[in-house]
């Protein structure tokens, strides 16, 4: 059977986030840095006045991801995108606004969404506990960061697999809405099960354990930080 667009999303949509919180060898900063680091140029470029910021910033992801091989945050940019457009595209229609206008938006959310992930994917699953709880979370805060991140995947798969068993049962195209529609209560009620197995499962392999981790702060992380910060600062005042 040929796999409609919104299961390819879903499927697309759960890889991204299983290569984006997969181990990765350890950086040269500590993860709070470059969490930090990340965290400040997405918001700089998300209020950003223009398109040179986000273009810069785009060139940087794409360098950077190149150099890590980290090809989910060319996919994550591209969904940004994509929804940007989606949103701002009708409004701009009904402004009577030139195409041009829709370049700003569009840009501003693909170039912020891509630091975001940018944080993430360099650090990995452990890399951005420690980077959350060096920055002050409490371990609780953190504790439901990490479960609501690791369960988007898994409650992407869960609702491919229920829209690929409904659609097998349509036959000639009938009732394939209402076979649809169902979709959203079973994906509620199995979720909330499948959520708590995996924080059975996560607290079991010690995901949840937060003793013996110290922010440590050394003459890279200052740079990088303050590099960071002043480019931020920088954006916004532009």
């Amino acid at each position: 059977m040929r796999e409609t667009l919104a299961e390819r999303f879903l499927r697309n949509f759960s890889d991204i986030f299983n290569e984006m919180m997969a181990e990765r060898s350890p950086l040269p900063v500590e993860p709070w840095s470059a969490v930090l680091s990340s965290l400040s140029l997405a918001v700089a470029i998300s209020f950003s006045k223009g398109i040179l910021a986000p273009i810069i910033g785009i060139l940087l992801l794409a360098i950077v991801a190149l150099r890590s091989k980290a090809k989910s945050i060319f996919k994550v940019m591209a969904i940004a995108a994509a929804f940007a457009l989606m949103v701002v595209g009708p409004m701009a229609l009904l402004a009577g606004l030139e195409a041009s206008a829709l370049a700003p938006p569009v840009l501003r959310a693909s170039a912020a969404s891509g630091f975001l992930a940018l944080g993430f994917t360099l650090t990995g699953q452990r890399g951005f506990k420690e980077a959350l709880l060096s920055l002050g979370f409490r371990p609780a805060w953190v504790s439901s960061i990490l479960l609501f991140i690791r369960f988007l995947p898994v409650m992407a798969r869960l609702i491919a697999r229920s829209l690929i068993a409904r659609e097998a049962r349509i036959i000639d195209g009938r009732g394939r809405w209402s076979a649809l529609s169902s979709v959203v209560g079973d994906a509620i009620v199995k979720g909330h099960e499948r959520a708590w197995r995996l924080r059975l499962a996560m607290e079991a392999r010690g995901a949840f354990l937060y003793e013996g981790i110290r922010p440590r702060v050394g003459v890279r992380e200052a740079a990088l930080t303050a590099c960071s910060l002043a480019a931020s600062a920088l954006i916004l005042a532009l």
